[in-house]
């Protein structure tokens, strides 16, 4: 591979929390939902379902007034399970040992010759067969730098996007971002910290409302949409292994014999020249 393609190998780990990322940021900023409001023609604020209280407490998006009650619209997006599948399609045909040592890593994603190793190699060969350095040597062992990567574990991640508001006007404005979004078809695909997951939308939208009903409870309407996401988790993230692992091959193995206690003994070869016996 190409030595600039081969610097832009990404090591950042794929979590669930890089897939949860991804999937927010889709629907916060390539929806990016618009709707009209009391104070104009404004975004739509976008919450990731359940948050920490520590980080919602110090978080001022305009989701919430003063007395802690939401404020619509709002789009509110939730992780609603996971699916670990041997039948979805994938880049790895069958199961991936990792290495057993410290590193670990499974699956090569690139390679490049060490120049500087295999020069050395290619000296010493030259020096030893024609008694000079810098001349090549086709018997001269490459050295070569091998990169892995830990195997994927592929799992399908289900997610249901909630839209609320308080009119029909603003809850077909949501609706309508999200019919036309990615377009004719209903897939597209997600991207976060250098990894690309392939997102699929439901066809069904299904409304809820409370319009026919009298009582004094808060006039809403609810519009859920389901997304199913393919993507896949490098590393368990309970051992501290690196998520790209750089290796060298081997060039030669010997293992010296003890001469003298093996009996062996010089012999003359066809050239005149002495060599110990095989």
């Amino acid at each position: 591979m190409s030595e600039q393609r081969y610097k832009e190998i990404t090591t950042e780990p794929s979590t669930l929390e890089t897939i949860d990322m991804a999937m927010f940021k889709y629907i916060d900023e390539r929806i990016n939902v618009f709707c009209d409001t009391n104070e104009g023609f404004k975004k739509v604020p976008v919450s990731f379902a359940t948050p920490e209280r520590s980080f919602m407490s110090k978080l001022d998006d305009g989701v919430r007034d003063d007395g802690g009650s939401l404020i619509y619209p709002l789009v509110v997006v939730n992780r609603i399970g996971i699916n670990k599948s041997n039948t979805e399609r994938s880049g790895v045909p069958e199961p991936q040992e990792e290495i057993a040592d410290i590193k670990g890593g499974s699956i090569i994603i690139g390679s490049k010759i060490k120049q500087n190793k295999t020069a050395v190699n290619q000296n010493a060969y030259s020096l030893r067969l024609n008694k000079q350095l810098n001349l090549p040597v086709k018997s001269a062992p490459i050295v070569k730098e091998i990169i892995y990567m830990s195997a994927p574990v592929f799992i399908e991640v289900k997610y249901e996007v909630k839209m609320k508001a308080q009119y029909i006007q603003q809850m077909n404005q949501m609706e309508q971002a999200f019919i036309v979004n990615p377009g004719q078809f209903n897939y597209t695909k997600i991207r976060e910290s250098g990894h690309e997951y392939e997102c699929f939308m439901d066809e069904a939208f299904a409304r809820e409302q409370n319009l026919s009903n009298l009582d004094e409870e808060e006039r809403t309407l609810e519009t859920v949409l389901n997304y199913r996401v393919l993507g896949y988790l490098v590393g368990s993230g309970q051992q501290e292994r690196p998520t790209i692992v750089k290796r060298e091959t081997i060039t030669e193995v010997k293992f010296p014999r003890e001469r003298v206690m093996l009996g062996d003994s010089l012999l003359y070869t066809s050239n005149g020249k002495k060599s110990y016996r095989a």
